[in-house]
């Protein structure tokens, strides 16, 4: 899974799902093994779907850069690669340097790498704000690698990431992130003031104030969170991804080499209530018949699927059981 699986997090993990999340969210069950990038966004699913044992958690990997000398780094110089897009936000980071050079008081450049439909939109807006000495859009870059290394800080801005490997690739080359605190990635690389900075999603005063604050740092300081972010950034490294690449698989395999039970579950009995706090309380009782000696000595587990009415949004709960199973009869709490 490559994206995040919900349309906007504003309600948590139960946000509307995308249009791609709502075609496969509701089938996890029928894949041997499922890929997320992040644990936070592995949370999430799980708290959607329930914990079926096929979500593992793998992370993009990326090489690490010969380092570049510190002294060819400009300490002033902030940078961000992205797609000119609605969805990543650009006009955030240009508000916020031009924030902090004429409500702060400190001198930071902003170089924008990428292409894409918002181009002249934000051209415009560097020309209104009167910073194009300061602000400039760079189009593609061949060499994200260089441009990091040449910089002091990067800015991450979007609405929405699944990963965000332009932070790696920005810390792997010693060059200070600073991203909102979005679903999903940033805040499960960043470690904030020690490796980068996570800053409150959408709040552009605070994005300005604490580039501001990162300028401000002795050089002492910045060197040590440069290192600190190289090293971070060497836990996403080739090697200990393909060595979770190569776990999962196996798990996969082995999943897939267990027989499908046949089952039979007939619903015998159901009752439901609120409680004070608006929670839905579910009782069922369900007859549970095995057509063969396919079905394990484990307790069985029970899933509820629901929708909400009037809407497509997906969840499902996991049961518990109440009591010993009499007759082939399980009661659960939903």
């Amino acid at each position: 899974v490559h994206d995040s699986h919900l349309a906007t997090a504003v309600n948590g993990p139960a946000s509307p799902l995308s249009g791609s999340g709502d075609v496969v969210v509701p089938r996890f069950d029928n894949f041997d093994g499922v890929a997320i990038l992040t644990h936070k966004q592995a949370e999430d699913i799980r708290a959607r779907v329930g914990d079926i044992g096929n979500i593992h958690v793998i992370p993009n990997s990326r090489a690490l850069p010969v380092q570049p000398v510190e002294g060819d780094r400009n300490p002033a110089a902030g940078v961000l690669l992205a797609q000119l897009r609605p969805l990543k936000q650009i006009d955030h980071a240009i508000r916020a340097v031009t924030d902090v050079n004429h409500r702060l008081g400190a001198t930071a450049t902003l170089d924008i790498y990428g292409e894409g439909d918002e181009g002249s939109k934000l051209e415009s807006l560097i020309q209104r704000l009167g910073v194009s000495s300061l602000v400039q859009l760079k189009g593609h870059t061949h060499s994200p690698a260089k441009v990091f290394g040449e910089s002091s800080f990067s800015l991450l801005t979007s609405s929405s990431e699944s990963f965000g490997l332009v932070i790696l690739e920005s810390m792997s080359a010693g060059c200070v992130p600073i991203a909102y605190d979005i679903h999903y990635g940033p805040s499960s690389i960043i470690t904030h003031g020690v490796n980068g900075y996570i800053v409150e999603y959408g709040n552009e005063e605070a994005l300005a104030e604490c580039v501001a604050a990162f300028l401000a740092l002795p050089a002492e300081q910045k060197a040590e969170m440069r290192e600190a972010a190289i090293s971070r950034a060497g836990d996403f490294s080739d090697a200990p991804v393909v060595s979770m690449w190569s776990e999962a698989l196996a798990a996969a395999a082995a999943r897939k080499a267990i027989p499908a039970p046949e089952l039979q579950v007939a619903v015998t009995d159901t009752a439901w209530g609120t409680w004070s706090d608006g929670a839905l309380d579910l009782r069922v009782t369900a007859r549970l018949t095995a057509e063969s000696d396919s079905l394990d000595a484990d307790t069985p587990r029970f899933l509820c699927r629901r929708r909400i009415r009037g809407s497509e949004s997906f969840f499902r709960a996991s049961g518990e059981m109440t009591g010993q199973p009499a007759g082939g009869e399980f009661s659960i709490v939903f």
